[in-house]
Formats: C-alpha cells, sequence, structure tokens
C-alpha cells in the first residue's frame, strides 16, 4: 500500500463543517424526547429511501460500549461529542441509546444486562431507529464507542437478514453513516477474561466464527452505509487492525503520540479539539491510499466524517 506523506490532510474541517448562523442550530445538541422535529406523517412516507447527500441535518444516535457494572451514564459519556456537534452547529438533535437496565440519563433505552447477546441489543437499536426515523423517512448516523459499533452493525445486518420474517426487526433501516471509535471489529483479546462471566464478552472474543462472521464487515441499510473507522495506537484494549477491520474500510484513521500524549481507548469517545488540536496519524481515504500527517481530534474528525455522505 503507497504511504504519502501530508501536512494539511484530504479532511479540511474548517471548510465542511464552518459554523452556519445560530438561528439555524437548535438550543442544544440534546433530546428530552425522541420527536423529530421534521418527522413527517408515516402515511405519507414512501419505499424509496432518503437522497444521501453531505449536511448536517441528519439526527445522530450515540450508543456506548460495553460496561461491566452495567451502568452507563448516557448524557456524561457523549457530553463531550455533544459538545463538538452544538460547537459546529449540528442543527438535527443528537440521541443516545442505552441498553442495559441500570443505564440513565439515555434518549433511547433498552432493559438488556452484559449477558443479553449483541444480536438481541442490535434488534433493539434496529426498532427504536426504525419507530423513531426510518418509518418518518428520516435517514440517521450513528457515532458508536467500542462494542456500540458492534451494536450499530448488528442492527443493520440482522435487518437485512430477518426484516421480512421477524417481528423482532423491522422491515428496513436508513442509516446514512457509522463512525466507530475503537470498535473490536475483529474481537479483543480482553475478552477473555470475562467471556465466561458475560456473554456479550463471547460475543467480541478474538477467534469468534458466531457473532462476529454473522454481523460482516459494512453491512449496508436499506439507503447504502458509509463506515469510518478510528483507532489509536494509544488504546491497549483493542488492537489496530481489529479497529480498523484489518484496515479494510474505505475510510479509516490511527491516531498516535502527539506532544507525549497519547489517546486511550476511553478517550477516542471523549477527546475533542483540547487538549491537543492536530494530532500526529495515518489514515486511509476512498483514494486507497495511506496517508499521515497532521489531523483533528476523534470527535472532530468523526463530526466531519459525518457530514459527508460518501468522502472525506
Amino acid at each position: 500500500m503507497t504511504k504519502t506523506r501530508a501536512i494539511t490532510p484530504t479532511l479540511l474541517v474548517a471548510s465542511l463543517l464552518a459554523t452556519t448562523p445560530a438561528s439555524a442550530a437548535p438550543a442544544d445538541a440534546t433530546s428530552a424526547s425522541i420527536t423529530p422535529a421534521s418527522a413527517t406523517p408515516a402515511s405519507a412516507v414512501a419505499e424509496a429511501p432518503p437522497r444521501r447527500a453531505d449536511g448536517k441535518s441528519r439526527p445522530v444516535i450515540f450508543v456506548h460500549g460495553f460496561n461491566r457494572s452495567a451502568d452507563t451514564d448516557c448524557a456524561a459519556a457523549w457530553h463531550n461529542a455533544r459538545l463538538v456537534l452544538k460547537k459546529h452547529a449540528w442543527r438535527a438533535r443528537s440521541y443516545t441509546f442505552g441498553f442495559y437496565r441500570s443505564d440513565h440519563n439515555c434518549d433511547m433505552h433498552a432493559n438488556g444486562t452484559t449477558d443479553t447477546r449483541l444480536q438481541t441489543v442490535g434488534a433493539a437499536l434496529a426498532r427504536r431507529i426504525y419507530k423513531h426515523f426510518t418509518s418518518k423517512g428520516i435517514a440517521v448516523d450513528i457515532v458508536a464507542h467500542s462494542m456500540g459499533g458492534l451494536v450499530a452493525k448488528a442492527a443493520i445486518q440482522g435487518t437485512n437478514l430477518y426484516g421480512k420474517q421477524s417481528r423482532k426487526w423491522p422491515s428496513r433501516l436508513y442509516v446514512e453513516d457509522v463512525v466507530t471509535l475503537g470498535t473490536p471489529h475483529r474481537g479483543a483479546n480482553f475478552t477473555n477474561t470475562c467471556t465466561f462471566t458475560h456473554e456479550q464478552c463471547s460475543d467480541m472474543r478474538v477467534g469468534n466464527t458466531g457473532f462476529l462472521k454473522w454481523v460482516g464487515h459494512r453491512p449496508q441499510s436499506h439507503m447504502g452505509t458509509d463506515y469510518t473507522f478510528v483507532t489509536s495506537t494509544g488504546d491497549n484494549t483493542v488492537p489496530e487492525r481489529s479497529a480498523t477491520d484489518g484496515h479494510s474500510g474505505p475510510h479509516w484513521v490511527s491516531y498516535e503520540e502527539t506532544l507525549d500524549k497519547e489517546i486511550t481507548h476511553s478517550g477516542l469517545s471523549q477527546t475533542g479539539p483540547k487538549p491537543v488540536r492536530a494530532w500526529n496519524a495515518t489514515w486511509q481515504n476512498r483514494d486507497g491510499k495511506q496517508h499521515s500527517g497532521k489531523i483533528e481530534s476523534p470527535l472532530v474528525h468523526a463530526l466531519a466524517a459525518l457530514y459527508r455522505h460518501s468522502t472525506f
């Protein structure tokens, strides 16, 4: 694979995410209810999917990762991400999905445990996306951390496979972009220590030929879905090769040590413009070439990936 040096990355965040007038954005990027402001009556929605396009008008769904204590505070987990949305005047609202029964401050919620298999969690997410968005003709974007990326893929894959034959799955989903942050697409070694006590660890185990094979690489929703994989050399939980699915995606980025700082596994979903604005990184675009240089932080980069409907 050719590797080129680039001081200015092809992702030009400043130009893509130039702040729009304040009147174009909601007062904040959070939501106390699941009622999209631009919802079209279900009876008026045709089967044709929404048109793919660049823009800031799609709702964003945040999906957290595995939590041994099964009590994630969704608002705290995605606080920094929502600040980035607000700073760049993302027009649509954002929503959090919690899948443990003790999760709290979540906009959408499923009543699961660490023994709830990821296919089941994916079905719960799929039903909620369909009910609140797809059924109204609205496309969404997903940003997911760690295991959450597998949940997002499961929602799409399960809908494709079972949507027309099982009530547990909707008939279709409209998911335009998925950004995964430190997701174990090919498994994670840490799961070996919890496989016998948490079924979700079993689903993420390296060498798992069940769930990981079933969920596939980049399942496509009914409008097509663009994936961006984000990882870091400072992530000691999920190896780079797993987090980038073997560097197989059209878009991936790996952050490197910068100014004596590294981005950890949890930091991938927390790191905005501070403390380092531009990080050393290696990345790949649709041109299939590997580039290295300076790039914006994970959350800012994720936002730009959502803005672009096919490339960054």
